[in-house]
């Protein structure tokens, strides 16, 4: 007795999911849909029946809480099924100092630049947590050093899978200040929001000096151009961001779902309150979505190298969770 239209299954016009669709690739995409027909199409109406969910209430705001299960428990496996890459990254660093210099190395940034910018960037980062989001500066200054060494950790990661690893990054961040700091979910987010900020962007500036590497690019001129991008960008992000989103409760919406942000906030929200404050047919949900993750997670690991592209993806299914199906369509 629920209609498609009212399941959220419509043919998405808009061209944006489309090419996030191109970026991700078929297995994704299609993880995406099955996700979708599964938990739009089979478990919510059963939901709306059960009277579980409202006929007419936010199917999203109930099953975000599984697919961010879902989401972190992938990402936390990936990471430990990543051990030995994590193990090289940090030896890597160990041994720096007695590999001969190569070549190449006269080109790259010096040294004293990251000094520099350590010394001027830190306290900014610092007071900025603290002043906007109450974060102890003894805090702030871990999520800092912390944000080293997992930036590290995601340009090993990057550069031997092609894969970056930052939602496991931001969860390990997350977990970290669910003990220090105890319900309180404004410096659990701030300092995620720290490191994962980090070690995404230096994935993906490692990627773009790898690409100018191809090309033949000077080293420093690249980074001085993403330095400059850096400064550019913040002018342009930071007020459009607030035109199109001048308080929280746009998020999660259809219009700016932001999957990622939802997950982020879920994390902080459960170890903040603890899995006490979460209904027990939410609790369920959780434990069946992490499950799951994790079957598919292990499957696609043990699984032949060539039989790996035709499993369903973890996180492509995680994500029909937290959004429209007609989004997901969209993507595939």
């Amino acid at each position: 007795g629920v209609s498609l239209e009212r399941l959220g299954f419509a043919l998405e016009t808009g061209l944006m999911p489309v090419g996030g669709g191109a970026l991700l690739g078929v297995r994704v995409t299609a993880s995406m849909l099955l996700g979708a027909l599964i938990v739009h199409g089979v478990v919510a109406p059963r939901l709306m029946a059960a009277g579980l969910v409202p006929l007419e209430g936010d199917f999203l705001a109930w099953s975000l809480w599984p697919g961010a299960a879902a989401l972190t428990t992938a990402s936390l496996l990936q990471f430990a099924l990543q051990a030995r890459v994590f193990g090289r990254a940090l030896r890597g660093l160990r041994s720096r100092e007695r590999v001969a210099r190569h070549p190449v190395e006269a080109l790259q940034v010096p040294g004293r630049w990251l000094a520099a910018g350590l010394l001027v960037l830190t306290p900014a980062t610092v007071a900025l947590a603290h002043s906007g989001f109450g974060v102890p500066v003894p805090h702030a200054l871990l999520a800092v050093a912390l944000s080293f060494v997992l930036c590290l950790i995601s340009c090993r990661v990057t550069g031997e899978t092609d894969m970056s690893p930052v939602g496991a990054l931001g969860q390990v961040t997350q977990l970290t200040y669910g003990v220090l700091r105890p319900g309180n979910v404004e410096v659990n987010l701030a300092t995620a929001g720290i490191t994962v900020n980090a070690t995404s962007s230096a994935a993906d500036l490692l990627t773009d000096l790898k690409a100018g590497h191809l090309l033949g690019a000077h080293p420093r001129r690249v980074f001085l151009a993403q330095l400059l991008g850096c400064v550019v960008g913040s002018l342009v992000v930071v007020p459009l961001f607030y035109l199109l989103v001048p308080d929280a409760s746009a998020l999660g919406t259809e219009r700016f779902p932001a999957p990622a942000a939802t997950v982020t906030a879920g994390v902080a929200r459960v170890l903040a309150s603890g899995l006490g404050a979460v209904s027990p047919d939410l609790r369920m949900a959780m434990a069946w979505a992490a499950l799951g993750a994790a079957v598919l997670t292990l499957g696609e690991q043990a699984l032949p190298a060539r039989f790996r592209g035709w499993t369903p993806s973890a996180v492509g299914v995680g994500l029909a969770c937290l959004l429209p199906a007609s989004t997901c369509l969209g993507f595939f």
